[in-house]
Order: C-alpha cells, then sequence, then structure tokens
C-alpha cells in the first residue's frame, strides 16, 4: 500500500514537474530526479525578478510561479492518502490538485497582466459572437478565435447541430440574440467529425443515443446522396461536414428567434465555418447572411455548391409562408365583410357556439 501511496503522491507532483520541463530544459530550473525544485528562501521577489531582465525575464517569472505551486501542493498531496490508507480516490485527487493548481496559476497570471481582470469580468457580459461548434476537445471556440473570456457566447454539442427541436441550442440563441444582443453567429464544424463519420457509416438500427443524434446529419448525406457518392474516404467525410454546416446555417437562419431579431431591424449576420485540425486554420463556407432575403441571391449563383440548394429550400419555405399568410387574410377579410343583402354571414358548418 506504501508504493500506491507514493504513486499518488508522486503523480500529482510529476503533473505539476512537466510544466516545469520547458524551464528546466532552458536552464531557468536546476534538475533533479528526487526532489522538485523548491526555490531557497521561497520564490524571488519582484525586484529579483526585474533585475534578471533579458530574453528569459518573462519565463523566469512563470517558473518561479510553478515552483511556488508545486511547494504548495507537497502537504495537501501527504494529507490525501498515508501511506497505508490509500484509497481509490487517491490517484484521480492528485489529477484534480494538478488542474487546480495550473487554474490558480492561470489566475495569477490574468491578474499580473491586468489587476482589474476578474473584476471587469464579473460585472459585464456583452459578447459580440455566438459560437455554435462541435463538442470535440481539439476545437475551443475561445482560442481559435483568439478571443478572451467574455468575448465569445458558447454552445457545443455533438456535430454542431442547430436544430429548431433541440431546446438546448434554441434557448441558447434566444438569450444570446435577445438579452445579449450578439452581433454575429457562427456555425462551425470540423474536418474528420466523428459524429459526420458515424452518420456515412453506422447502420440506422444501431443502438444507443449518438446514433439517434445524428440523424439530421444522415438527412443531409440522404439530400446530397449523389454527389457524396463520387467522393471516398476522408475527403467523402469532409464534404458532408461541409454539408452539414450549411445546413446548420439553413436551422438557424429559418429559426423564429433570429426571423424576429431580423424583422425588428436587429443587426445580426450568421456564418458558416469549418475548422482544420491539420493546420488550426478557419475556412468561411457561407456569405455572412444578415436576412432571409439574402437567400434569393445566393440561389444564383452556381459556385456555392450545397448553399445553393439550400437557398432554393429556404425561397420555397418562404413563398409558402407568404401564400399562407396571404390566403389567411383574404379569409379574414372576407368574413369581417358585411353581405350585400345584409343578412349575418353564416359560420363555416360544424361551428358551435357556447
Amino acid at each position: 500500500m506504501r508504493g500506491t501511496a507514493g504513486v499518488c503522491l508522486s503523480s500529482l507532483q510529476n503533473a505539476v514537474l512537466r510544466r516545469l520541463l520547458p524551464f528546466s530544459s532552458a536552464g531557468l530550473l536546476p534538475r533533479t530526479r528526487k526532489q522538485p525544485y523548491q526555490p531557497p528562501g521561497g520564490p524571488p521577489s519582484e525586484q529579483a525578478l526585474d533585475s534578471s531582465a533579458g530574453p528569459h525575464r518573462s519565463c523566469c517569472r512563470r517558473a518561479a510561479a510553478w515552483a511556488t505551486v508545486l511547494s504548495a501542493l507537497r502537504p495537501a498531496a501527504g494529507a490525501m492518502c498515508n501511506g497505508d490508507g490509500c484509497t481509490a480516490r487517491c490517484a484521480p485527487e492528485a489529477s484534480l490538485q494538478s488542474i487546480l493548481a495550473s487554474n490558480r496559476l492561470w489566475a495569477h497570471e490574468q491578474t499580473q497582466h491586468d489587476p482589474s481582470f476578474f473584476s471587469k469580468l464579473k460585472d459585464q457580459q456583452t459578447p459580440e459572437w455566438l459560437w455554435i461548434g462541435c463538442s470535440d476537445s481539439r476545437v475551443p471556440a475561445n482560442e481559435l478565435l483568439g478571443l478572451g473570456p467574455g468575448e465569445v457566447f458558447v454552445q457545443r454539442n455533438v456535430g454542431n447541430l442547430a436544430t429548431h427541436k433541440d431546446m438546448n441550442v434554441m434557448s441558447c440563441m434566444e438569450y444570446a440574440v435577445t438579452v445579449l444582443k450578439v452581433k454575429h453567429i457562427i456555425v462551425c464544424g470540423h474536418y474528420g467529425c466523428g459524429a459526420v463519420k458515424g452518420a456515412l457509416t453506422l447502420p440506422c438500427a444501431t443502438p444507443g443515443l449518438v446514433n439517434l443524434w445524428i440523424q439530421d446529419i444522415r438527412d443531409t448525406r440522404d439530400k446530397n446522396i449523389e454527389l457524396l457518392r463520387k467522393l471516398r474516404g476522408p475527403e467523402q467525410v469532409d464534404k458532408l461536414v461541409e454539408l452539414n454546416v450549411m445546413r446548420q446555417v439553413f436551422n438557424v437562419c429559418t429559426s423564429p428567434i433570429v426571423q424576429q431579431a431580423w424583422d425588428a431591424g436587429q443587426t445580426l449576420a450568421v456564418h458558416g465555418l469549418v475548422y482544420a485540425l491539420s493546420d488550426g486554420i478557419l475556412k468561411q463556407l457561407t456569405p455572412p447572411v444578415t436576412s432571409l432575403g439574402d437567400f434569393e441571391e445566393f440561389s444564383h449563383e452556381q459556385e456555392l455548391d450545397g448553399l445553393r440548394h439550400l437557398s432554393l429550400s429556404v425561397l420555397e419555405h418562404m413563398s409558402f409562408e407568404r401564400e399562407a399568410l396571404r390566403r389567411t387574410s383574404m379569409e379574414r377579410q372576407a368574413s369581417q365583410r358585411p353581405q350585400q343583402d345584409g343578412s349575418t354571414p353564416t359560420a363555416p358548418a360544424g361551428t358551435t357556439f357556447a
């Protein structure tokens, strides 16, 4: 059991030491195999750090901060297990403490850079961007956009879907558009998406909620089956990734939330992007959509590929709604117009009165 406890303690130390290795290899920290680095007399003072001006000044600060964190963690790790009573919780606890240590370092660095960082962040949230992206851990919204905390409102799910029946996505969108007044909505997919691969390979009878969830991507696949049949392997997956993003842009634009914002004159643009894991670059798939009328222009652009097909669908949708509203208006006017012979309009068959 003592061996297990030793692993428990060392796993916590090693997790932090891994972050110190770059500084050690740069000669900023002494290297040792048995004991973690503990600066004699505590971490260097601000004056000492300032006196070390040069190309490694910022590294010195970060290394000293990590050394302090590691030193502070030693008693906590020792209290975690006494060598005789180690449990299954010890290793997860060590991993958690490493994450919390990283968090403390991050918070320290933010306040060093800007002492008012957290006070400003606490008092307001005014992002201009709503990000609807995939849950994939390799696609972090803030980092990809080069934006900091408080600058982008985020909604993520498997396959970056934005279906009208998903109350999670729709409620997030409603809050972002009506309360936060975001000016941009980004729908972003990523090449090599596992949800898209599943839509191409998983049989419909496969058990599990994920298989049910990706049905909307299957619908996109079926509507573009001829195009997809011309492709194989990764090219087929990546094409469906792009078509899925366009489909979700269509869903966002035709949602009551976005349509009401446009009708009210609110400035709001919807964008379709795709992210390449291979180089970290975002690619624009659709022009900015600022009104449903934009789809009229897109419907004539042959090079827009799948977006042209969706644009035609939007125009059909708009045409049907306008016709239905016109018919309803005419029927209402007819029912309110008094008959020429002065008699009371008769109620439709089957109508009852209280």
